[in-house]
C-alpha cells in the first residue's frame, strides 16, 4: 500500500517533522513568556506572590533569575534533560566483534540473534566470557548496522553451472512512511493500491486511489 501527499511540497514525514518542530518552538515561546511573568512578579510583588504565581519552588525561581541574568530570555527555554552520565554497555568488545565476524560471513549477512546466539555461547564459555541475552545480540546488531560495520546489503545467488556463489549488492532503500499525519483537507491526501491481473499472455495494472479526507474513490 503506497500513500501520495499532493498538499505538501515536502515528503510527508518530512512534513510531520517540521510541523512538530514549529508547535515545539511555540510551546517554548508560551513557556518563557509565562516565566518571565513570573520573574516580573516577583519584582513587583515580592517572593511569595512569584512563588504562588508561577505554582513554582523558591529554588526553581532563584535559578530561572540567574539565567535570564546570565542568557536573557533564552536561558528561560528548557534544555536537554538526557542524562550527562549515561548507562554504558557492560558487554566485552570480543563479543562484539564475535557478531561482526559472524554477520560478515557467507550466507550469514542476514543471520539473526536467534541463530547467533547457541555458537556465540559456545564462544564465551571457551573464553571464559559471561553470556547474554537475545535482546543484547539484537541491540549489537542494531549498533553495528548503524556503524555500517556489518554488511546488510548484499544478495547471494548460487551459479549451478560454475558452482559459485554470486555476490550482488543491494542498494538500500528508505520507505517514506505516512507516520501519524492527518489530512485536514480533500486532496491532501491519497492511498493507492494496485492489482495485476495476467490475461492472454499480457499481465494488466488496475490503479485504484481514494482520497482519505472524502473517501471520493
Amino acid at each position: 500500500m503506497g500513500y501520495i501527499n499532493i498538499y505538501h511540497k515536502m515528503p510527508a514525514k518530512r512534513a510531520i517533522k517540521a510541523l512538530q518542530k514549529a508547535q515545539e518552538q511555540e510551546e517554548q515561546s508560551e513557556t518563557v513568556k509565562e516565566r518571565l511573568k513570573t520573574l516580573e512578579f516577583y519584582k513587583g510583588f515580592g517572593l511569595e506572590a512569584a512563588l504562588k504565581h508561577g505554582n513554582i519552588s523558591r529554588a526553581t525561581l532563584y535559578k530561572w533569575q540567574k539565567k535570564y541574568k546570565e542568557y536573557g530570555a533564552s536561558g528561560l527555554i528548557d534544555g536537554n534533560r538526557c542524562p550527562k552520565n549515561k548507562r554504558k554497555s557492560k558487554i566485552g568488545q570480543e563479543v562484539k566483534e564475535f557478531i561482526k565476524r559472524f554477520r560478515n560471513r557467507l550466507y550469514c549477512h542476514k543471520a539473526s540473534q536467534y541463530a547467533i546466539k547457541p555458537e556465540l555461547d559456545v564462544f564465551c564459555q571457551k573464553n571464559k566470557l559471561k553470556t547474554i541475552s537475545l535482546a543484547q545480540i539484537g541491540r549489537i546488531i542494531k549498533e553495528l548496522k548503524d556503524k555500517r560495520l556489518i554488511n546488510n546489503t548484499s544478495i547471494y545467488s548460487f551459479n549451478a553451472k560454475s558452482g559459485k556463489a554470486i555476490e550482488r549488492l543491494k542498494p538500500k532503500i528508505k520507505k517514506e512512511r505516512v507516520g501519524k499525519y492527518k489530512p485536514s483537507k480533500c486532496g491532501d491526501l491519497w492511498q493507492i493500491d494496485s492489482v495485476h491481473v495476467f490475461e492472454q499472455g499480457l499481465k494488466r495494472y488496475f490503479i485504484n486511489a481514494i482520497d482519505l479526507k472524502s473517501k471520493f474513490a
